[in-house]
């Protein structure tokens, strides 16, 4: 009866442990989270996403989503990587990301497809390895490809981000982000040792990645 007791409460424990780190997908179809775990706004024939509330450790974002029958294009350029995922997989057909996603992340593994326009040396630089370890970064396409591909962001001054628009919002959000840029850039530069780079990564070489 005791040992009954124990292995019950065992399983409770491994449960809730299972629970509290997150999911862990073992393919890429797993690894796909649903259109509900987002926070998102929808404008003609986007969808742009804010926020993931999914509990998934490795997170497929896909190019399209469908919201009540009808398929929409995926924009990123508003959202943040939630501190519980590890390995983020932009889909074939994200042309571009917020250039700040990874800030305050815990992301360790990130893949990129060759229909990404720009990554700029500021998005890896919010992403922090542990202690001997290196960010992990895959590419679809070739490394000639990549380097076509990987720039260095030009920070806008205050006053060139107040300038930027007529629009009160969108001004403040331009300073906001300017100055923000200011402070990541008083933490660091982009440092190329605390990275591995991976090209010519296939969805067969993603698979094995993912289990």
């Amino acid at each position: 009866m005791k040992k009954k007791i124990l292995s019950l409460l065992l399983v409770s424990v491994m449960a809730l442990s299972m629970v509290a780190c997150g999911s862990q997908p073992k393919d890429l179809s797993d690894s796909k989270a649903n259109i509900e775990d987002f926070e998102y706004d929808i404008s003609k024939n986007h969808i742009s996403l804010k926020e993931y509330n999914g509990d998934l450790k490795t997170l497929y974002i896909q190019p399209n989503y469908e919201v009540d029958g009808k398929t929409y294009t995926t924009v990123l350029t508003d959202l943040w990587i939630d501190d519980n995922v590890n390995f983020v997989i932009f889909g074939n057909g994200i042309r571009d990301v917020n250039t700040s996603i990874f800030n305050s992340s815990e992301v360790e593994k990130v893949y990129f497809p060759k229909t990404m326009q720009v990554v700029y040396d500021k998005t890896l630089n919010y992403l922090h390895p542990d202690d001997g370890e290196k960010i992990q970064v895959y590419y679809e396409g070739t490394e000639e490809e990549w380097n076509s591909i990987f720039s260095s962001y030009e920070r806008q001054t205050v006053k060139e981000a107040w300038n930027s628009s007529e629009d009160a919002g969108e001004k403040g959000e331009a300073v906001g982000e300017s100055i923000a840029d200011k402070l990541n850039g008083m933490m660091g530069s982009y440092d190329p040792s605390k990275f591995e780079y991976h090209y010519s990564v296939s969805k067969d070489s993603l698979e094995e990645l993912i289990k």
